[in-house]
């Protein structure tokens, strides 16, 4: 993997999602954490759920097409099951 690969995808991913933060610095530093993902530096991916607590998600896939209105879609693998989840990228630990 090549080491501009993840800063072309932080870059892309943070004007995608600038509109859900105050400065754009908020936005690439949410970006980053979910381009590692997307490029299998991690599988693991934190955030803060509606209730206000903390969930760890172990994810197999995260899905950049499916941003909409702040929500991003991702695929979890939960024992041998797969299932469809997301986040809101504002809410990113």
């Amino acid at each position: 993997m090549r080491s501009y690969e993840i800063q072309k995808t932080a870059m892309n991913l943070a004007h995608l999602i600038k509109s859900q933060f105050d400065s754009f610095g908020e936005a690439l530093s949410k970006a980053w954490k979910i381009a590692k993902v997307c490029l299998g530096y991690t599988d693991e991916i934190t955030f803060v759920k509606g209730d206000d607590s903390i969930r760890t998600a172990k994810v197999e896939k995260i899905l950049l097409k499916s941003y909409k209105n702040g929500c991003m879609k991702f695929i979890e693998k939960i024992g041998n099951d797969t299932q469809f989840r997301a986040f809101r990228v504002e809410k990113i630990k």
